[in-house]
Formats: C-alpha cells, structure tokens, sequence
C-alpha cells in the first residue's frame, strides 16, 4: 500500500475577504485536533476561535469524512479571513502540526 501523506493548501485566492483551506489525508482529524482545532461532527459547519500564534482568529469548520469526501480521506476545510499573512500563519501551524504542503493537483489525485 502507497504511503498516503495528509497534505493542506489554500484553495482559494489569497487577499480576499476570506480564504479557504483544505486539509485531507488519514491523519487530519489528528493533525487538526493537535493544531488547536475543534472537529465538528461529519457534515456540519462549526464557528470557533483557532489559537494560532498571533491571537484567536475566527473561523469555520467542516468535516467531509473518509469515503464520503472529493479526497477519499477525511477532509476538514477551514474559512478563516483572507489576510495573506494569517493565510501563511494558519498552513504553518497545519505543517508544524504533521501536515505536508499538498503538491499542484494534490487534492485532485
């Protein structure tokens, strides 16, 4: 069996009025719970706070589990504010946290 790395990326533009960004592979609900996230139950859109470094930033949640997700893997996507600045901040504490930086098409393979 292929080693199956858990990757997150932005998918969306950065400098807008939000971002979105995707975190999928066997171990996201582990990586994000260890980067400060709290999972909402399959399906449902949880509003939180994410401690990162530089404060409390309010964001959403959603978790599209394994089987069920674009990926095949749980897939847990984050709206956060698209400030290029926290968009870096957020990806650094999913990489510090176990996640690798997904490749171009990452998602899609």
């Amino acid at each position: 069996m292929p080693f199956d790395p858990t990757i997150c990326a932005c998918a969306t533009a950065t400098g807008g009025y939000s971002a979105l960004l995707r975190l999928s592979g066997p171990a996201a609900v582990v990586i994000a719970t260890k980067a400060g996230l709290g999972i909402p139950p399959a399906w449902h859109v949880a509003t939180q706070d994410w401690p990162l470094a530089a404060g409390a930033c309010p964001i959403r949640v959603l978790l599209a589990p394994a089987g069920r997700s674009f990926t095949g893997h749980d897939l847990i996507e984050i709206i956060l504010p698209g400030s290029r600045d926290l968009i870096a901040l957020a990806l650094a504490t999913l990489r510090a946290a176990g996640a690798e930086s997904a490749p171009p098409g990452g998602f899609a393979r």
